[in-house]
């Protein structure tokens, strides 16, 4: 990860994330906190193009909608 530059804003860590979400993203990535937190704050073209961090910073319905990538990515259900 990059640093923040002043004005930019700051990547979504995982301590700023549900206790769901926490272990949802570790189990998808095997306790590897690095690259959880590198695919918070990626695009995802199952979100259209938005990361999920945007998804989960909005609304309680956007962590749904991240929660059922996590989902979906571990059963391998590509759509």
């Amino acid at each position: 990860m990059e640093p923040s530059t002043p004005g930019q804003p700051k990547d979504m860590q995982l301590t700023d994330v549900s206790v769901k979400m926490r272990r949802s993203l570790l189990e998808l990535f095997e306790g590897n906190e690095s690259d959880a937190t590198h695919w918070l704050n990626q695009s995802c073209c199952a979100l259209g193009q938005r990361t999920p961090a945007d998804f989960i910073k909005e609304s309680h319905e956007g962590e749904t909608a991240v929660l059922n990538v996590i989902y979906r990515l571990e059963h391998g259900i590509h759509q």
